[in-house]
């Protein structure tokens, strides 16, 4: 995915396009928007199955997970040049030359039916108070005095949030508000609201001059760009190349998969179930289910390989395991302690030549991490390939 984006990033010169297009203000944003985005790629995952769809499914977890967060209060910059919309809340401690308070012509909120009333006077260690209400005419005359204290206190907080929102202008202050329809004064305000406690305050009108210059805001320096034409390719290029390499990546994910379910209880010895019984607990077509079926037989039944999933032969074993390297989080497929030493196994679909250059480095960065794990014992890694051969980098 991350050489992908950096091709599309390239050939369409997008960082320079994103630039001109985007407000002076906003450039150095965006700008840092499409580095952190290809870094994400890079990072996703500690960058093991780069797929585009496994990329898009963790884009959409993301987008998931920041629309449920609460948003932060008063994150603007106030030196901005620009409008801003905010709760009276989030705007505490902020202020700005022209403040508009919009919808202030509204109404009390509607009637709490139910909830919990409270007292706790704030030197007690302990409520002095606490009971659940219902209806106004099921709640009876012995609380009383509390619900009028519970009013005193919401209308003592809403005349403190009146006044946070009208201080917050230095030079104009504008109240807007919808007129009224239902229980409200001719003039369409409704009693009681913000609008009606700010209505007997003189208005002020600010006559421009007719002939008053505009004042004009400098900007950055303008971006000319030539008409982007790319070169047209054949729809057929390359595409059985990505059919082979995407199913490579399919079968690659489904073996790891599969090994974490068979090895997860160190049980011995581990059998393999039919391929039909492996698509239905991975949902993935019956050839692909065939065909790992047969290389994970064949690994669980090297005897080379026996001592890293037989229990007898070492101390402890864990599938998935993550451990933090500086910032980022990497995964070992398999992590086996033994009495002196731990060995971080690595499922790979194939092993060639010239990714062994690559892989040395990713492993040595495994065992780096793993001996802030594992103090005191020596640590090994290896890879391991279907054929049921372990070939270990040092």
């Amino acid at each position: 995915v991350h050489d992908l984006l950096d091709v599309i990033l390239h050939e369409g010169d997008l960082v320079a396009r994103y630039a001109s297009a985007a407000q002076p203000a906003m450039r150095a944003q965006v700008l840092g928007n499409i580095e952190a985005f290809t870094e994400l790629a890079l990072n996703l995952d500690a960058g093991r199955y780069p797929s585009l769809p496994k990329f898009i499914e963790a884009l959409r977890t993301l987008r998931q997970h920041a629309e449920s967060d609460a948003p932060d209060e008063a994150a603007v910059d106030a030196t901005v040049d620009a409008v801003r919309i905010l709760t009276i809340h989030s705007a505490k401690g902020l202020e700005a030359g022209i403040v508009v308070l919009v919808d202030a012509n509204h109404s009390d909120p509607a009637r709490d039916d139910c909830g919990i009333l409270c007292d706790w006077p704030q030197d007690s260690d302990a409520p002095t108070h606490f009971s659940c209400f219902a209806r106004k005419d099921e709640r009876g005359a012995a609380r009383d005095h509390l619900f009028a204290a519970e009013e005193a206190f919401r209308m003592q907080e809403d005349w403190n949030l009146l006044y946070v929102a009208a201080t917050r202008a230095k030079e104009l202050l504008i109240v807007s508000g919808v007129a009224g329809s239902r229980g409200a004064l001719p003039d369409g305000c409704v009693e009681g609201s913000w609008y009606h406690r700010l209505s007997h305050v003189d208005e002020r009108v600010a006559d421009a001059p007719a002939d008053a210059p505009v004042a004009r805001t400098s900007v950055g320096p303008a971006f000319e760009l030539p008409i982007y034409s790319p070169a047209v390719l054949a729809a057929d290029d390359g595409t059985a190349e990505e059919t082979v390499r995407n199913d490579a990546i399919d079968e690659g994910i489904a073996l790891h998969t599969l090994l974490e379910r068979l090895t997860q209880f160190n049980v011995w010895p581990c059998r393999v179930p039919e391929p039909d019984r492996i698509a239905r607990w991975l949902d993935c077509p019956p050839a692909l289910a065939e065909t790992i079926a047969a290389r994970a037989s064949r690994m669980l039944a090297t005897a080379e390989l026996e001592r890293f999933f037989n229990p007898k032969h070492f101390r402890f074993a864990r599938n998935e395991l993550e451990v933090v390297d500086g910032e980022t989080v990497v995964r070992f497929d398999r992590a086996v302690v033994f009495d002196d030493e731990v060995w971080i196994l690595d499922y790979k679909r194939d092993l060639l030549d010239s990714e062994r250059a690559g892989y040395g480095l990713q492993l040595q960065r495994y065992r780096d991490a793993a001996g802030c794990v594992f103090p005191g014992l020596r640590v090994r890694t290896a890879i391991i390939t279907p054929d049921g051969r372990l070939s270990e980098f040092d």
